[in-house]
């Protein structure tokens, strides 16, 4: 069950912390409304795909923390979940290990997506 103060993740990919939660009698549906970046967002939940108490449970490969790619998630030897990223280093790809106290920014593949821009060669 979703409760006030849970993170949620969307199936467009927004990530954002449930401040509210209220009842559509037309929908016959609870939604969740989060704030973002002071920007109230409400999801239903059938357009909830993950919800967890920790922010890192909800990273996917293929999303961005702390402006790096995720390209592995992981444990480590005390169990606790890292987020391992990888960008290329002057000599070969250099990995940072995050936990989640360390995740300041996430930009969902999702996200990324929406924005991107695809420049189509000359023809």
């Amino acid at each position: 069950m979703i409760e006030i103060g849970d993170w949620i993740r969307s199936k467009d990919g927004f990530i954002g912390r449930v401040r509210r939660i209220t009842y559509d009698d037309m929908e016959k549906s609870n939604y969740y409304i989060c704030e973002k970046d002071n920007v109230m967002a409400s999801n239903y939940l059938e357009n909830i795909a993950k919800h967890s108490k920790n922010i890192i449970d909800l990273i996917e490969v293929g999303d961005y923390v702390n402006g790096h790619l995720v390209v592995e998630i992981s444990k480590n030897a005390y169990n606790q979940k890292l987020v391992i990223t990888e960008i290329d280093g002057k000599y070969g790809a250099i990995r940072h290990h995050y936990l989640e106290r360390s995740i300041k920014t996430v930009v969902t593949h999702e996200q990324f997506a929406s924005i991107e821009y695809k420049v189509e060669e000359d023809r």
